[in-house]
């Protein structure tokens, strides 16, 4: 007879995939809770911020107009940060700017004119670029594997995307 385990704090089942139990019969994800205590989160915060201004110093440097660029898929996550930092802008104390940027990747059936439409709407500056990439992963290469080969083709537009 097989029994189901329970972890010791969260009661999280065995039967939830992907999790592991440690000698204890408490889950990595309790574990991984646990080691927050230890963390000094003032100094993340602060290296966070320094390497905010260090980049936004080397942008400025390069003549860059935008001081964050947020990839624009098209889903809520990318659009509520997008709508967020517009927001934030009104009120916080530090001038910034914020671009939307979407990598259209050659899927038929993607459409963002809403997502323009939007960014219109809040005066949120947008800028959509086309790529070769679901022809060269899938069509050219014939990628079993794709994924890889997709988000390094996807950094490269990026980067590249982000230079002019």
């Amino acid at each position: 007879m097989i029994r189901m385990r329970y972890c010791k704090r969260c009661l999280q089942p065995d039967t939830r995939p992907g999790v592991v139990f440690d000698d204890e019969q408490i889950c990595f994800a309790c574990r991984y809770e646990e080691s927050k205590a230890t963390i000094d989160w003032t100094a993340r915060e602060a290296e966070l911020k320094s390497y905010a201004e260090e980049a936004r110093a080397e942008a400025k440097k390069r003549g860059n107009v935008y001081d964050c660029v947020i990839g624009v898929s098209g889903g809520k996550d990318s659009l509520v940060l997008l709508r967020a930092l517009k927001h934030l802008q009104g009120f916080y104390p530090k001038r910034f700017e914020v671009l939307g940027l979407t990598l259209e990747l050659g899927f038929e059936g993607m459409d963002f004119a809403p997502v323009a439409e939007m960014c219109r709407r809040e005066e949120i500056p947008y800028t959509c670029v086309k790529t070769d990439i679901r022809e060269i992963v899938f069509d050219v290469r014939q990628e079993k594997n794709p994924c890889s080969l997709c988000a390094k083709m996807r950094r490269g537009a990026l980067n590249n995307a982000l230079k002019e």
